[in-house]
């Protein structure tokens, strides 16, 4: 009796080693051995009131979201109406349980390394007759709570990888919640699928520099010592000044331009967060266009691409083609790059790199020096 008792709790053992060997792994299941060709999905971005132009054309605004993975990687694009992203994307490594965050600059590819880790945001599960199909996966529901509004998410355990983004939940999420402080509650819901065949190379990192946390803080200290270091420098000196013809055929002379402030803003058509800023930087011009002010913008492009370029984000600056040697001139080497001389022809602002709120910062200035 005794021995039949061991022989049945070495089988439920057993049994119970092959379910958990089967089941849910804690990132990818053999569900993902299902996955054969490539796959692409495609969320839409639903926000929960109608934007105004200006919202959608700010650098908050979040159109789409395209998935392609295969059984052991996810990359992640995420795609705004007129601002496109400036070549940055998510990778996940289910093979070895990395995340990396890439972007992509015309001069290098880097690659933010991090270790899978559990989701932090919080999902009540609910009961399976609540579920509904997404595209051609059956899913299940939870309940999050976003900005103290319940919300619903939506989730399949039928790809076998775990893409939940905040979200505790042991699936694939094909409908879930967000929320922006400016432009308000969204979803982002799957609505098309497609079978397909990438090229070898798509998922892969093999031409990034791949960074740790610890090392891309270490860098990013050193930045912004550098930064600091050429603020200190510059603020409070003597403007450069220089000649030259803008791409409207306007002679600029800034020796002769005498008690009026300069605005200038230094940039490349291939700048992501260049591109970002111009909706501010055209604001700014508009707030300031009755008083005595030159706003001018160094473009390291020749006019040839700048003339296109503007087409799809005019600039309302005067623009000048081809300044890298006034970017030298002015200590520049960093894009964007802002800059304002007072009356005196002394700089008394110099901002490196894109901020959000750079309208607000260039606004302070111009107030205090134009009184």
């Amino acid at each position: 009796m005794k021995t039949k008792n061991s022989f049945l709790k070495n089988c439920l053992t057993l049994i119970v080693i092959l379910i958990n060997c089967n089941g849910f792994s804690q990132w990818k299941t053999v569900e993902a051995n299902n996955i054969k060709d490539d796959i692409i999905i495609t969320y839409e971005v639903i926000y929960d009131r109608e934007l105004s132009l200006q919202e959608k054309n700010s650098a908050e605004f979040l159109s789409e979201i395209v998935i392609a993975f295969n059984k052991n990687t996810v990359i992640e694009r995420r795609f705004g109406d007129k601002l496109k992203p400036f070549n940055n994307f998510g990778f996940l490594d289910y093979e070895n349980k990395k995340g990396y965050n890439c972007s992509i600059s015309t001069n290098s590819k880097n690659a933010l390394s991090y270790d899978f880790k559990n989701p932090n945001t919080k999902v009540a599960i609910s009961p399976t007759d609540n579920s509904k199909q997404i595209l051609e996966f059956p899913c299940e529901k939870g309940t999050v709570i976003i900005n103290n509004t319940p919300k619903e998410i939506f989730y399949t355990k039928k790809i076998g990888l775990r893409y939940c983004k905040q979200f505790d939940v042991d699936g694939f999420i094909l409908e879930y919640p967000g929320y922006n402080k400016n432009l308000g509650h969204y979803t982002i819901v799957a609505k098309k699928i497609t079978h397909t065949k990438l090229a070898p190379n798509y998922f892969s990192l093999a031409n990034f520099t791949i960074q740790t946390e610890e090392e891309y803080t270490k860098k990013l200290e050193e930045s912004k010592q550098k930064i600091h270091d050429t603020r200190m420098k510059f603020i409070g000196e003597k403007a450069e000044t220089f000649k030259e013809i803008s791409i409207n055929q306007k002679k600029i002379d800034t020796k002769k331009i005498n008690g009026e402030i300069i605005v200038y803003n230094f940039w490349f058509t291939t700048c992501g967060p260049c591109k970002m800023e111009i909706p501010k930087l055209n604001e700014l011009k508009e707030k300031y266009k009755n008083k005595n002010i030159h706003f001018i913008a160094i473009a390291l492009d020749p006019e040839y691409k700048i003339t296109p370029f503007l087409e799809q984000y005019p600039i309302n600056y005067e623009i000048i083609p081809e300044g890298r040697w006034i970017a030298e001139k002015f200590g520049v080497s960093s894009y964007p790059t802002n800059i304002i001389v007072d009356k005196e022809g002394t700089i008394q602002f110099y901002e490196i790199g894109y901020k959000t709120d750079i309208l607000e910062r260039m606004s302070n200035t111009l107030d205090k020096y134009l009184n």
